[in-house]
C-alpha cells in the first residue's frame, strides 16, 4: 500500500496508525509525523472505561523525545563501557573489497597479524572521546604494521576481542603500508 505524499507503508502500529519509509501517519487524526531514523520512538495511550468496559484511543502517536544526557548515558553505555557487558570499542581492519551491508556479521578478510589485528580502542591514546551534550563519539586510534600490506581499506567495530557482535563497519580510502608504517583511524560514531 502506499499513502499518497507519505511513501510506501512498511508497518501498521496496533493503535492503527501507518508506519511508512518516510512519516507516521495517524489515519483517525490526521496527524502526520517525520520518521526520523534515530533513536527515540513513539508514545500512545489508551484509556479504559471501566462503565462500559472498552478501551478508548487517547490521542494518537506522539515522539519519545531523546535528552541531551539520556544520549550521553547511551553513548557512554554503547561506545565506552569496559565492565560489565562490554561496549563496542574493538576496532577491526580489513584489505576486503567488498562493501560492507546492514546484514554483515563479520567483517571479511579480517586482518589478524602483522600489528594491524583488532585493537581495543579505550587503551589507545587518544582512543575514546565523547563530548557531553554532543551526539558523536569518536574513536581515535593508530596502528602501526609489522607486516606489509596494499590496500587496507575496510573497518568495523565489534564489541569483543574476538568474535562478538559487529556494530558498525564503514570502507576508508585503500592504503599501502610497509613495516613501521602507520595508519590513524578516526571513527566518528552517531545515535540517530
Amino acid at each position: 500500500m502506499i499513502i499518497k505524499d507519505y511513501g510506501q507503508v512498511i508497518a501498521t502500529h496496533p493503535d492503527g496508525c501507518l508506519i511508512t519509509d518516510t512519516a507516521v501517519v495517524d489515519p483517525i487524526l490526521r496527524n502526520v509525523l517525520p520518521r526520523q531514523i534515530a533513536a527515540g520512538g513513539w508514545i500512545t495511550s489508551n484509556i479504559y472505561r471501566a462503565n462500559l468496559g472498552i478501551w478508548i484511543r487517547n490521542g494518537s502517536l506522539e515522539h519519545n523525545l531523546y535528552t541531551n544526557v539520556g544520549r550521553d548515558f547511551w553513548h557512554s553505555q554503547i561506545y565506552m563501557a569496559t565492565t560489565g557487558a562490554r561496549a563496542a570499542n574493538f576496532m577491526a581492519l580489513s584489505e576486503d573489497t567488498t562493501a560492507p551491508t546492514v546484514s554483515d556479521t563479520t567483517l571479511a578478510g579480517e586482518i589478524t597479524t602483522g600489528g594491524l589485528q583488532r585493537a581495543d580502542v579505550t587503551t589507545a591514546s587518544p582512543g575514546i572521546t565523547h563530548t557531553t551534550g554532543t551526539n558523536s563519539t569518536l574513536f581515535d586510534i593508530t596502528f602501526t604494521a609489522t607486516s606489509s600490506f596494499s590496500a587496507v581499506q575496510k573497518v568495523a567495530i565489534f564489541n569483543n576481542s574476538s568474535g562478538g557482535i559487529m556494530a558498525h563497519a564503514g570502507t576508508i580510502v585503500p592504503g599501502a603500508l610497509n613495516p613501521t608504517d602507520g595508519i590513524q583511524i578516526q571513527y566518528t560514531l552517531n545515535l540517530g
